[in-house]
């Protein structure tokens, strides 16, 4: 009777399970929106009846838990389940007409009537049957018992106490295992789908059945004892805890060919098979749509599978699996080991758990991206033997040990739980750096990542490749959460789920302390953390600064770390893969003499030079061996006073002047001293200069400069915003230095002209990037002029003064000769020399008299829009059409109460500027006066024959004027004298 029970169970569990999705697709139940609402105990049972297509949500995506379901739901899910999975609206049951309460048009119809035509479920007994009634957790149970095979009366399932007997039929079945709710009352969706998942795995029955006489429980028509799980009977349904050994990408056990025998070839290293989106597991069973891969390999599970296909897939919980990285697995070690087997001495660490050499065989799986391509690379190996055993566990203990130098993580998993290590898998991740990042309009953004290497000039045969394409694009190729741009370290490996690169951006730490190392360990200390290089990372480049960083008495160094991996070190001395980094070290020397420092004279030497920000700079001079020394700076454009040696500034093709020359610049505390850029003599214990410039070449010559281009002669790749230092001949003839870009310099020729700059070429010499440089040469010194305002004269700064130009644009400017004498609040014409970046400012109407009108304006407005000037004869028509007019308003009002030392108190307060036509001027800028105005409007101007027409509004307000002795001559006199240089 027990087995016959669970028969029954299982089937009603079966039911329920068609309705949720947990294995087909990977449905799970916190894919509805009230998930929260879901019990944790209940999610598998829901999960299984949505992948059988038994129950499932409605149709806003939520699957209600609490809910009650009615006696109608109930009689679908039981007919879904005895028509082996089929939902057909059990059409031949439509027109039945069993219950008077289910009319043939109502959905639930063709269901309600085959479980009353088969006496699954019985009606009230007044010929209706309750479509829409909640069911209790006993009417569901009594449904599911009947449906399995029990005969209702003969179970005392009708009467005074059936519910009793129903429930203590079920528990005994397993109808009620695991169902945490109460039996009394109306049952939740979520609990019935628990009994129905029951009666599915639980509950068993005959293949075929006959009605049984003794005691109503159904026996077999063959009389054979033919007993299935009601899932098997109508799903072919299996239930089976086996641990997963093969992805189609990977396998992590022995291998098992089709019949399930195992391959001799045990240490196979190609994939197992290639059948895509399965998984095959110990007993060799093959199965799709399982949700698992190749990080879940050697894990126990239950699974639920028909047809070839996965129902469910649950970790056991039997598996005891850990993962870290290699350097944080702890080894303790026991010498007295009761077997003397050498594996047995090692116990392993890692996380919360621990793990020894089992007597088994253990498998082991490194999984790593492939050189140059968009897939994976496995290697598979069985260590099966005591001496491989021996050979694995020292090898784990020497990786822990030395701390392999490698970005590994490793994941130990013992299978069933005894403590002994079964599997391990091992994921290798590789460094890189992105030396593009663009956007295509075609496929949309992308990135070209090279492999990490000691040198910092890539060509493409370094590219990751993806279908064969160096460009790697985002949406198809690469998985990162953070924005990938050109220079990022980055750190990646192949997703073998995804099948993309999964990429990950390396932090960079600047300027930290160097402190120690340990070659004999390969430890490093930098600002209070160890470190070692990362085997695969930029590990030639990286021990050079490291292992010189004391020698050179560099206390400073950059890095990207993974963890305590060091991935990527450099001196902001002596790394110069950026072009920032070259500049930051060149330096155009200026002038060299005893006098240095704010112009002060000592005994010592001093030489000025300017830095790549534009900056001049003095310091002191200190004589190095094999550098330049100061008596070639100063001596080669001085003579022994320190004057000027005729001919040496025009002379600047004479490669010997030092004086206007580019250097690689050294500070020694407060002091200086030069390198030449192409001096190969200087003793390479602190930076020879082909060390120090990291492949770049130093170049001399002429320079082929034109009015629209420059060039270097040869095959050149320059960046538009590229610094150089320059030098040419002011408006005044005088030499001058300033820092450009290079597309600043076209424009002029000259027969001396000389440039040094610094190049780097390609593998192939085929492409040169210029990278820094010098140029001196005839320079067009471009003139530019219009009108501006003085808003304020700089009163700190005697050079600059803040002003708004005609198009409106607001700038500090550099005046040539200082802001002595301009006034604030004035228009005044300009010009301005573009190299010499300096303005020269000459006030407008300079000469005129400033014209004080006291009872009109100089300009009305008639007729509409249309300007009407006064005094034609003073004015010219002609202004009408002239494009810059400034209008300036000023309010104009007491200032405290007059007195008769001083009636005429009052404050002026400017109300702003605007740039605009004569023709274009509106009411808004001049209104004529009003009576019913606070203010009194008058206008001035300033006329410059056919050149600029300059309106001054004052804003007098009345109360000003309604004082005694109150003089407006005066006041506007007072007014333009004060603001604008009448």
């Amino acid at each position: 009777m027990s087995t016959l029970k669970k028969v029954l169970a299982l089937t009603l569990a079966l039911a329920m399970i068609l309705s949720v999705s947990a294995f087909a697709g990977s449905y799970k139940a916190d894919t509805y929106k009230d998930a929260a609402s879901i019990d944790k105990d209940c999610e598998d049972s829901i999960e299984l009846l949505y992948a059988l297509d038994i129950m499932q949500g409605d149709a806003q995506g939520n699957f209600r838990p609490n809910d009650t379901i009615t006696r109608a739901e109930v009689a679908k899910m039981i007919y879904v389940i005895k028509n082996y999975g089929k939902d057909d609206k059990a059409v031949t049951y439509q027109d039945a007409k069993i219950f008077s309460d289910v009319p043939a048009t109502a959905w639930y119809a063709g269901y309600v009537n085959y479980c009353g035509v088969t006496k699954l479920i019985q009606g009230r007994g007044n010929g209706t049957f309750g479509p829409t009634d909640p069911v209790t957790t006993a009417a569901a149970a009594k449904m599911l018992l009947t449906a399995i095979g029990y005969d209702a009366e003969a179970r005392g399932y009708v009467g005074a106490n059936w519910d009793k007997n129903v429930l203590s039929d079920a528990a005994i079945v397993g109808l009620l295992d695991d169902y945490n709710y109460s039996t009394i009352g109306a049952a939740p969706r979520q609990w019935v789908a628990v009994m129905f998942q029951n009666a599915l795995l639980n509950a068993y029955t005959y293949k075929t059945m006959v009605a049984s006489p003794y005691n109503g429980l159904i026996t077999s028509t063959t009389g054979k004892n033919d007993i299935v799980t009601f899932g098997e009977k109508y799903y072919d349904m299996t239930v089976k805890t086996l641990y997963l050994y093969a992805t189609h990408e990977a396998y992590i056990d022995k291998a098992l060919d089709d019949d399930g025998n195992v391959i001799k070839d045990s240490d196979k290293k190609e994939i197992l098979y290639a059948a895509s989106g399965k998984v095959r597991f110990s007993n060799g069973l093959e199965l799709k749509n399982t949700g698992l891969g190749v990080a879940d390999l050697g894990q126990q599970y239950k699974v639920i599978y028909a047809d070839g296909k996965a129902l469910s897939v649950r970790a056991t919980g039997k598996s005891v699996v850990a993962e870290s990285r290699v350097q944080d697995i702890t080894v303790d070690i026991d010498y007295k080991v009761s077997d003397n087997k050498a594996y047995n001495k090692y116990i392993f660490n890692v996380e919360d758990a621990k793990f020894s050499i089992g007597e088994d065989y253990t498998n082991t799986l490194s999984i790593a991206p492939k050189a140059n391509e968009g897939e994976c690379k496995f290697v598979a190996f069985v260590t099966d033997t005591a001496a491989k055993k021996n050979v694995l566990a020292k090898g784990i203990y020497d990786g822990v040990k030395e701390a392999q130098n490698l970005p590994t993580t490793v994941k130990f998993i013992d299978k069933d739980g005894d403590g002994k290590l079964d599997y391990m898998i091992y994921t290798v991740y590789e460094y890189g750096i992105v030396v593009d990042a663009a956007k295509s309009d075609k496929y949309g953004e992308y990135v070209a990542i090279a492999k990490a290497d000691a040198t910092p000039t890539y060509e493409k045969s370094d590219y990751l490749t993806y279908s064969n394409k160096s460009n790697l694009y985002l949406d198809d190729c690469i998985i990162s959460d953070t924005e990938l741009e050109e220079g990022n370290i980055v750190k990646y490996t192949w997703d073998v789920e995804e099948e993309k690169f999964d990429v990950e951006v390396l932090g960079t730490t600047e300027d930290a302390a160097f402190e120690n190392r340990n070659i004999n360990k390969g430890l490093y200390q930098l600002d209070g953390e160890e470190y070692v290089v990362a085997a695969n990372g930029w590990k030639t480049q990286s021990e050079k600064y490291l292992n010189a960083a004391k020698a050179d008495k560099k206390d400073t160094l950059s890095f990207v770390a993974d963890g305590d991996l060091l991935v990527y070190v450099w001196s902001k001395d002596d790394s110069y893969t950026e072009i920032a980094d070259v500049n930051a070290q060149l330096v155009l020397v200026l002038d060299a003499g005893d006098k240095y420092s704010q112009g002060y004279i000592h005994d010592t030497n001093g030489i000025k030079y300017m830095t790549i920000d534009g900056d001049v700079e003095t310091a002191e001079y200190m004589n190095k061996e094999k550098f330049v020394q100061f008596n070639q700076i100063f001596g080669n454009g001085k003579d022994a006073q320190g004057a000027d040696i005729a001919g040496y500034i025009a002379d600047m093709s004479n490669e010997n002047n030092y004086v206007g020359r580019l250097f690689i610049l050294h500070k020694s505390g407060s002091k200086v001293y030069l390198e030449k850029l192409d001096d190969s003599t200087i003793n390479t214990q602190l930076h020879a200069s082909t060390a120090l410039l990291d492949g770049y070449t130093a170049t001399t010559g002429k320079l082929d400069a034109t009015k629209d281009t420059v060039k270097f002669g040869i095959t050149t790749k320059i960046a538009e915003d590229n610094l150089f230092f320059a030098g040419y001949k002011n408006s005044d003839g005088d030499i001058e230095y300033k820092v450009m870009a290079l597309s600043k310099l076209a424009g002029g020729s000259d027969e001396d002209a000389y440039v040094q700059f610094l190049t780097l070429a390609n593998s192939s010499n085929t492409r040169f990037t210029a990278v820094a440089g010098y140029a001196y040469f005839d320079l067009e010194n471009d003139t530019k002029s219009g009108y501006l305002y003085v808003t304020d004269t700089g009163r700190w700064d005697n050079d600059k003064v803040s002003v708004v130009f005609a198009d409106g644009t607001e700038a500090e400017i550099t005046l040539k000769g200082g802001n002595d004498g301009i006034l604030e609040n004035v228009l005044y014409s300009y010009s301005y020399r573009v190299l010499d970046d300096e303005y020269v400012l000459t006030l407008v109407g300079k000469g005129n008299t400033y014209t004080v009108h006291e009872a009109e304006n100089i300009i009305a407005f008639e007729n509409g829009e249309e300007v009407i000037t006064k005094w034609q004869d003073r004015i010219s028509t002609t202004v009408l059409d002239k494009e810059t007019i400034a209008v300036v308003t000023f309010e104009i009002d007491r200032d405290g109460e007059a007195t008769d030392t001083d009636p005429m108190q009052f404050s002026v307060s400017d109300k702003g500027i605007s740039f605009v036509k004569l023709a274009d001027l509106t009411e808004d800028q001049i209104i004529n006066a009003q009576d019913d105005r606070t203010y009194t409007q008058y206008t001035d101007y300033v006329y410059v024959e056919d050149d600029v027409f300059y309106v001054i509004v004052y804003n007098v307000m009345n109360a000003a004027q309604e004082v005694k002795d109150f003089n407006a001559d005066a006041l506007y006199d007072i007014v333009a004298a004060a603001n604008f240089g009448a």
